[in-house]
């Protein structure tokens, strides 16, 4: 629909413009032709009123006839037959206007009437009508960028949350592939302690499935989920795994991706304690710093001990995760300094 039509607002400020046209046309009328304003304004406000509706239809045959869609050669054939249509008409609704009223109502517009004047409404009305329809292609070029630009942004909407799905997809099945290695190496030698990390992975899958489907949780809700899967590592390392955590209380309520933390302590885990003969000590600390939430993820390494070969899944996708939420606003960087390797991610807070 016409987007003046559209909208009661907008057409009476189009009215209003051409109504004061209007009055402005009606002096330069008074003063050029030498007749009475009065007469001039009769004359003339009526027509422009009408012409101002006529016009609207400049918009329509600017949507129709895009330079985009249609030859040039089509869409000024177009455009003249178009002009040349709306001025004879509005033209000769003037002339009648004009005779009605001195006829009619008695009020001598134009004492002596010549071709010349008939023209001059004519150039008068091809002028107007060529500025609208100027102003229609404006119109219509600003809002078919405004659609390929909401168009564009839709997609990359529908694509990040494409992508989200999938990452959150990787995260269970390779945290389940590793928790299972673990499971079939304990059946033998330790079945009580395979069966107590059996029920402790139910519980864990069972809570990141009510975590899992949401967009955020609180971090509270995501620590809760950490202690769960710690308590299943716990089984599989004993004395040689310990995690000390240092959480800000602040960020405790902050929102964050569901399951974002543990493929980072899953890596810290895999690479750091069971690398090393003696185990060690995994940091983790939360802090809320200016409206943004930094985490730290510190483990020991042995730097004699070849590298395990891993997937690499879980430092990726916490990144492709983090830049599909934040894009920019948030990064995962790693250092490694002397026999400490350090995870830092952060991202505003929600």
């Amino acid at each position: 629909m016409h987007p003046i039509l559209s909208d009661r607002k907008k057409l009476t400020i189009y009215l209003i413009i051409w109504i004061i046209a209007g009055f402005l046309l009606s002096f330069v009328a008074s003063k050029w032709f030498s007749i009475n304003l009065y007469a001039a304004i009769i004359f003339i406000l009526p027509m422009m009123y009408v012409y101002g509706e006529m016009n609207l239809s400049a918009w329509y045959i600017a949507k129709t006839f895009s330079f985009n869609k249609k030859s040039v050669l089509t869409v000024l054939g177009v455009l003249l037959v178009a002009l040349i249509a709306i001025s004879s008409l509005w033209t000769l609704l003037c002339w009648g206007w004009m005779i009605v009223i001195e006829q009619g109502l008695g009020i001598p517009v134009l004492p002596q009437k010549s071709l010349m004047h008939f023209f001059i409404v004519y150039a008068t009305g091809k002028q107007l009508y060529l500025i609208s329809l100027a102003i229609s292609y404006l119109m219509t070029t600003f809002e078919t960028s405004r659609n390929a630009e909401h168009n564009a942004y839709e997609a990359q909407l529908l694509a990040q949350s494409s992508e989200l799905k999938a990452l959150r997809m990787q995260i269970n099945p390779h945290f389940l592939f590793n928790s299972l290695n673990s499971i079939n190496a304990l059946i033998t030698q330790q079945p009580e302690q395979a069966r107590t990390m059996t029920t402790l992975l139910a519980d864990f899958f069972r809570k990141s499935l009510q975590f899992g489907s949401k967009e955020t949780i609180t971090l509270l809700e995501e620590i809760s989920l950490l202690t769960n899967y710690l308590q299943i590592e716990k089984i599989r390392f004993g004395a040689r795994l310990n995690v000390e955590q240092d959480i800000d209380e602040k960020a405790l309520p902050c929102s964050v991706p569901p399951l974002i933390l543990q493929p980072l302590l899953e890596n810290a885990i895999k690479y750091g304690i069971s690398g090393t003969i003696d185990g060690g000590l995994v940091r983790l600390r939360i802090e809320k710093m200016q409206e943004r939430i930094f985490i730290t993820l510190e483990n020991p390494f042995d730097s004699d001990v070849p590298q395990k070969n891993g997937t690499g899944l879980g430092l990726h996708i916490v990144k492709r995760r983090l830049a599909a939420i934040f894009g920019t606003d948030a990064d995962v960087k790693t250092f490694r300094e002397k026999n400490i390797f350090r995870v830092v991610l952060f991202f505003p807070v929600k």
